[in-house]
Parts: structure tokens; C-alpha cells; sequence
């Protein structure tokens, strides 16, 4: 008996729970499926033998086999990571909701944890976003202040637990005195003097509005986007494309309407943008000492401002569907994680969660409130679904796959391997192969009939290359039909490419990028499968990225 109880690593006097717990522990450390070595695993395979009958001999009880999932340790993650309240004064009190999800196995315990021992915050009694589903559980943090000193900043954190695994939440607020407002009667009095000086400026004034000259009207090819107290008209339509330009030491964004039109500056200096329709916003990257933020220009009010502040670069801009949302990737290499500005809360959050490694690509779903997104599993990728305020976690491939895109109506997917292009439904099923070579870049056309995609000269560069870096290799673009029946060669030495928001067309930047200001061509193709197409020249640009509104 004593042999069981050194396999199972416990003292002889271990409670019925103890032994339990162990037992949990040691199957999450000796699964087979961690290992890749055939050796390890077939080592952990005979551990986990010993381990499962020294549990079933001390517990008294047969082992309870379950599927693998369940048997992984849970994986919390929090969302927003950081509660930040602001400003309040001294006596006042503010509620945030905090939601916690689990990226990893069930969990049966949940509990939480402060950083100081009397906390002028505390965490409520979470409630389930689901009835049906343990997680996410949404909480409320309550601040009082109370008991804290004006005029000082605070930063604690709490702690929730799952099973023994961590997620820690920083928790912020800046305090001021309480300020009394004096209120009462308010008397005006007023002398001859003062009518006669009040009747004098306002006669001025007037004769200084008739007197002034009118200003010179802006030249009709410049759109006035960083102008101050600019209010234009201009209505942004899904027919233009935005791209930037270098202009000395500038990089200029230009709208272009197309074949046979003149491109217009919109009077912004920045790069990357992406339009929302449904908003009237173009977001944008921008250098500020040296860090790379992005900005958002609003086509109805005129102004600009900065919605991001981190030191991480940004890219890979795009916008939910309602023009409510804006997603974009954030850091580099392994730290790149999802990052997501709701414009209603004016607040920034970071997806799917501390458990992220590298995420390369995401996509919005057509409804705007899910993403798909790969996720590295020791050196293979996998893709996964997600809400887009971090619940509802999927796994939807099982083998090394990348880059999901959705179909318009979101009832399929495109996911590439090593050996093809795959379309398959939106859960994750129905896989039916599209190429027999990888392809990259992939997506939809608007009606769901016809998807663009490229090839990579030297597979086997490709094959080790990360997204970003394969964008920098001489790239083909295909198209095919849905079923992978019917695929023709468009163009060689590719930049980049989209579909028009209607489907119908399909652009491209071709050239070769030796300098800043190499020359670039900005390219449009009706997408109708007709091999007699004949491709249009927009523009000449130098820099490769252009997007159409959303």
C-alpha cells in the first residue's frame, strides 16, 4: 500500500481530498499529449497508468475516464486585464464589470484574492453570462473611497483563481478633495456705463464680421482632414480606396474613386488606414516619438485624435462590421496578442487572454461579434473562434492550420495547411480541400462564389516563414471558385490585394520594393471569372497597402 502512496507522491495521512488533488495534478503534468518526443511519451503513458491505479486503490473507486479537455488545467483570463476609474473624489463611488473566462480544462473552484489586506475595492458575487456554461462569469468591482487620501494615485490588484491557476487584474484610481459647489442668488447690477460699453462692443463686433475679407476655398483635390475646426460634407462610399503615399518626409493618405479618376489627399499623414461606412471613420497608423499609435479621423465632425498610447507596434487595422469596433494586432513575435477599441466605451482591450502566443492573423466575423484567430501549439498553429468581449472560446482545427477567413453569410471558413487551402463550415467540420499547394491571403468574395489567394515562391521558405515574413516573398494571386474546380493565375510579383465590399472587383498593388520610394502599381480586376478580364490601373503609389471602406 505504501508504493501507492509514493506514486501518487502524498503522505500516509492525506485526506480522501488531498489525494484527489494530487491525483488532478499529476495527470495534467504525465498526459501524453503534452509530449512530442516519442520516448517522453511513451514514458508518460506508463506513468500515467501507475498514477491512475494508485489513485484507483486509495480512493476505493474506479477511475472516471473523461476526454482530454477535461483533464487540462484551467486557463483563466480576464477581460478588461486592467479596471482603471479614474478621477473620483473623496467620498465617491464607482462600479466596473470585470469578466472572467477559461482558455483552458473545467475548473469546479473559483476563488479570488486581494493584494492588501483591507482593500478599498471589493469583488461581487459573480453571476454566469450563460446559464448553461460555467464561463465567462461576469463580476462587478465596487471602489470607495472613502477611507483613501485626496490627491494621490492608487494601483492594487485583485486576484481570481481557477483550480489553483491564477489571473491577476490591476485595479486604478486617482482621488481629489470633494469639492462643495456654493450655491445662491446671483445679482447683476448694471450702470449706464455699463449698457453703453456692452451696446459699443456688440456695434463693434458687427462691423468687424461685415469687414472681414472671405478666406480663399480649399483646392477641390484635397479633402480637409487634419485642418482644425474642419467640418466637411465628405462622405466616405464603398467605391474608394484609401492608400498612402511617401511625399518626402510625409507619408500622405489619398482617396482614389478608380479608373479614370484622380486620386484626392485627404490631408492626414499616416499609413495603414481602413474606412467604416457605417461610422464615417478612417483609422490610421502614425509615428509619434518613434512609437507607432493608431489615430482615428472623423469624417463628420472633421477632427482627429490618438486612440492608442502603448509602446507595442500596431497593425493589421480592420473594423467590425458596425463601425463600432476596431481591431488590430498589437506587440511583436510571441507577444503579439489582439487588441480592440470600442469606440462607444472609448476603451482599448487586449484579446484572447495572458494565455495568447503569437497570434499572426485575425478576422471579423460578418455579424461583428466574433473573431477568428491562430494561436501557436508548440511549433503548430491551430485556429480558434472567439466572442468578441472574450467568451465563447472554439477550437475549430485539430492540425496545423492558419489564417480563417470567413465566408459573407458566416456559415463556412477558409483555413491553409501545408497541403492546401481548406474550406470548411464555420464549427469547424465538412473539410473539403480547395488546393493541393499552400496558399496564403486568402478570403471571400462577397457573394460567397469566388476566393483569392496567393502561392509563395520556394514552398519550403514558406513553410518556415511567419505571416509577416512570407508577405515580404515574391507572391502569386489565384482565384478560384468555391469548390476549388476552376482556379486561374492574376498576377505575379504581388504586394497585396482585397475585395471590394461589394464583391465585385478585386484590387492588387504589384511592383518590387528595393527603396522607399520604389514604384508600385495600384491594380483593379472585375472578379466576374472571366479569363478575358482585363485588369485597370488606379494609381502609382509607394507603399504596398490599400483598403476599401467597410
Amino acid at each position: 500500500m505504501k508504493e501507492y502512496y509514493e506514486i501518487l507522491d502524498v503522505p500516509l495521512t492525506a485526506t480522501p481530498e488531498q489525494i484527489k488533488a494530487q491525483y488532478r495534478q499529476l495527470v495534467r503534468v504525465y498526459h501524453p499529449d503534452r509530449f512530442r518526443n516519442q520516448d517522453d511519451k511513451a514514458y508518460a503513458e506508463e506513468k500515467l497508468k501507475e498514477i491512475n491505479i494508485a489513485f484507483q486503490v486509495l480512493s476505493g473507486t474506479s477511475v472516471r475516464r473523461e476526454p482530454f479537455e477535461a483533464r487540462v488545467a484551467p486557463q483563466p483570463v480576464a477581460y478588461p486585464p486592467q479596471l482603471d476609474f479614474g478621477t473620483l473624489q473623496i467620498g465617491q463611488r464607482a462600479k466596473l464589470k470585470l469578466q472572467i473566462g477559461n482558455l483552458g480544462g473545467p475548473a469546479e473552484n473559483v476563488d479570488y484574492g486581494y493584494s492588501c489586506p483591507k482593500p478599498w475595492f471589493q469583488l461581487s458575487k459573480g453571476k454566469r453570462v450563460y446559464p448553461e456554461q460555467p464561463f465567462p462569469i461576469d463580476f462587478e468591482v465596487a471602489v470607495e473611497t472613502r477611507r483613501l487620501k485626496p490627491e494621490q494615485s492608487y494601483r492594487e490588484w485583485v486576484e481570481v483563481v481557477l483550480d489553483g491557476m491564477p489571473v491577476r487584474v490591476e485595479v486604478l484610481v486617482r482621488t481629489v478633495a470633494h469639492r462643495r459647489v456654493l450655491l445662491g442668488p446671483v445679482r447683476w447690477q448694471w450702470s449706464v456705463a455699463g449698457f453703453s460699453l456692452l451696446f459699443a462692443g456688440l456695434l463693434l463686433a458687427s462691423f468687424m464680421h461685415v469687414s472681414l475679407p472671405s478666406l480663399p476655398s480649399l483646392p477641390t483635390d484635397v479633402l480637409p482632414g487634419a485642418l482644425l475646426s474642419a467640418h466637411p460634407s465628405y462622405e466616405l462610399r464603398a467605391e474608394e480606396m484609401l492608400f498612402s503615399v511617401n511625399e518626402g518626409n510625409e507619408t500622405a493618405l489619398y482617396v482614389g474613386l478608380g479608373e479614370g479618376s484622380t486620386p484626392r489627399r485627404l490631408g492626414l499623414s499616416g499609413e495603414e488606414a481602413v474606412g467604416t461606412q457605417a461610422g464615417q471613420h478612417i483609422a490610421y497608423l502614425h509615428e509619434i516619438e518613434n512609437l507607432q499609435q493608431i489615430f482615428l479621423f472623423d469624417l463628420a465632425k472633421g477632427d482627429t485624435k490618438q486612440l492608442t498610447y502603448s509602446s507595442g507596434p500596431k497593425a493589421r487595422l480592420a473594423w467590425s462590421s458596425d463601425g463600432l469596433r476596431l481591431g488590430y494586432l498589437v506587440g511583436q513575435g510571441d507577444e503579439r496578442r489582439i487588441g480592440i477599441y470600442d469606440l462607444r466605451a472609448a476603451q482599448e482591450y487586449l484579446l484572447p487572454g495572458a494565455s495568447s502566443s503569437g497570434v499572426e492573423h485575425f478576422a471579423w466575423s460578418p455579424d461583428g461579434q466574433s473573431l477568428l484567430f491562430d494561436l501557436w501549439q508548440g511549433d503548430e498553429q491551430r485556429v480558434y473562434r472567439m466572442g468578441v468581449h472574450g467568451d465563447d472560446l472554439r477550437q475549430l482545427t485539430h492540425f496545423d492550420s492558419w489564417a480563417g477567413a470567413w465566408s459573407a453569410d458566416g456559415t463556412q471558413i477558409l483555413v491553409g495547411t501545408d497541403e492546401g487551402l481548406y474550406r470548411l463550415s464555420s464549427n469547424g467540420q465538412q473539410l473539403h480541400q480547395l488546393t493541393t499547394v499552400p496558399a496564403y491571403a486568402f478570403s471571400w468574395s462577397a457573394d460567397g462564389q469566388w476566393i483569392a489567394y496567393t502561392t509563395v515562391t520556394g514552398a519550403a521558405t514558406a513553410a518556415q516563414a511567419s505571416a509577416e515574413e512570407i508577405s515580404y516573398l515574391p507572391q502569386t494571386l489565384w482565384l478560384t471558385d468555391r469548390f476549388g474546380k476552376e482556379s486561374r493565375q492574376i498576377a505575379e510579383n504581388l504586394l497585396w490585394h482585397q475585395w471590394s465590399p461589394d464583391g465585385a472587383t478585386i484590387g492588387y498593388v504589384t511592383g518590387n520594393v528595393t527603396t522607399p520610394d520604389s514604384l508600385l502599381y495600384l491594380w483593379t480586376l472585375a472578379a466576374d471569372g472571366q479569363a478575358s478580364a482585363v485588369p485597370s490601373l488606379v494609381a502609382e503609389v509607394n507603399r504596398p497597402f490599400f483598403s476599401w471602406p467597410r
